[in-house]
């Protein structure tokens, strides 16, 4: 339950992330969320052929990259007025 309990995690954080890349309000936003989602998924496809996890500065900078991206979670998408 407890390894289920973390991919869900990063999954919804890769989620999230995706979609404030698609839905950002500025350039800024939308390269920080498009670097944190290809790190992100550069390192989940290291981790599946190596265990670079295991050395902890690799591991530290992971959680680095999902704090950063941890802007992203709590955003929704904005509704345009249209008018």
């Amino acid at each position: 339950f407890g390894f289920l309990a973390g991919v869900l995690f990063i999954l919804r954080v890769v989620q999230r992330t995706m979609r404030g890349a698609r839905y950002a309000q500025s350039i800024e936003t939308r390269y920080l969320a498009i670097a944190c989602t290809a790190s992100m998924t550069a390192m989940l496809l290291h981790s599946c052929v190596d265990f670079n996890m295991y050395v902890p500065v690799n591991g530290m900078v992971f959680a680095w990259i999902l704090g950063i991206a941890g802007i992203f979670l709590g955003r929704r998408r904005s509704t345009r007025a249209t008018g």
